[in-house]
């Protein structure tokens, strides 16, 4: 990053807001200054609340695979009603977002190991429109934000 910054380039960083965007923005900006780099910043999923990119991709599922969240929803309401003898505190934990967006991708893909293979974040193919809609309204404050940032280092 450095580098980048005293060559004159645009260092572009994308991060998770988590629980709150403002705390986030802060302690990112917080690093620009002490460490002397210029950046542009965008917080997942949207620049404006607070979340993560699990949240980004369930905003841009496809459509038609919509019945796989609303399965996934009914399985996170039911799981906080069972109550296990013995086991306190109640009720039981709901799987993380990671687990929510793999879990999605596991029910598309085939069972060989290939394809498994792409469930993994490192693999997975966010182009696929089976998957995803990239023309979700939802992604336009990223897409801007990319094409504003690449437009500056193109002039």
């Amino acid at each position: 990053m450095r580098i980048n910054t005293d060559q004159g380039g645009v260092n572009l960083v994308i991060f998770d807001a988590d629980e709150d965007i403002a705390d986030r923005r802060e302690e990112l900006l917080s690093i620009k200054e002490q460490y002397g780099v210029d950046f542009e910043l965008f917080l997942l999923p949207n620049n404006h609340d607070a979340g993560t990119l699990e949240d980004l991709l369930e905003h841009i599922i496809n459509p038609n695979n919509r019945p796989i969240f609303d399965c996934w929803e009914h399985y996170e309401q039911e799981l906080v009603q069972i109550d296990i003898p013995g086991r306190t505190p109640p009720p039981l934990t709901t799987p993380a977002k990671k687990t929510k967006i793999y879990g999605y991708l596991e029910a598309l893909l085939f069972n060989s190991s290939e394809q498994k293979k792409l469930i993994k974040e490192a693999n997975r193919n966010y182009e696929n429109p089976q998957h995803w809609n990239l023309d979700s309204e939802y992604l336009e404050p990223l897409k801007e934000f990319l094409t504003g940032n690449i437009i500056k280092t193109t002039e």
